[in-house]
């Protein structure tokens, strides 16, 4: 390991940027925008306006942006199906199943298809793994007919 990654330390900064941090720290108290900042809304609408849409949303992480966008996704499509080549544990079947169990929306079908929590007893390429526990293209897709039938009715 001949690379080591440097810490940041913010006094070494400051001194150079002082007089734009304190007039941002003084601006943002000054107005009581620790909640819904004027700065966080003159950017989204910069942001909206060059990629030419409506609207743009910041938010606070990656999770938060997930969410916002499996709401869209719920309301615009009858069924959602994730698949994952992992642990179904803690992944994005998981975040979506908590979406959907917080949603308004009723009756949308749901799957999610990946490797149960438990170590692996099977050993081989890819392509055997993905086979022995039912995530190959085919097992998958056989998977999916129950959803599939619900809207042939």
């Amino acid at each position: 390991m001949g690379y080591k990654v440097p810490f940041v330390d913010p006094r070494t900064h400051y001194p150079r940027l002082k007089s734009e941090m304190d007039a941002a720290i003084i601006d943002c108290l000054s107005r009581g925008d620790l909640v819904y900042r004027r700065q966080l809304r003159d950017f989204e609408e910069k942001v909206a306006s060059f990629v030419g849409v409506k609207y743009a949303v910041g938010v606070n992480s990656r999770n938060h942006g997930l969410h916002l966008s499996f709401l869209a996704a719920v309301r615009e499509t009858r069924a959602i199906v994730t698949i994952e080549e992992h642990s179904m544990i803690g992944g994005l079947g998981g975040t979506v199943a908590e979406v959907l169990a917080e949603s308004d929306r009723e009756k949308i079908a749901f799957k999610r298809v990946g490797l149960p929590s438990t170590f692996s007893s099977h050993v081989g390429s890819q392509e055997y793994l993905r086979t022995a526990y039912g995530l190959s293209e085919d097992q998958i897709l056989e998977s999916l007919k129950p959803i599939l039938d619900l809207f042939k009715r």
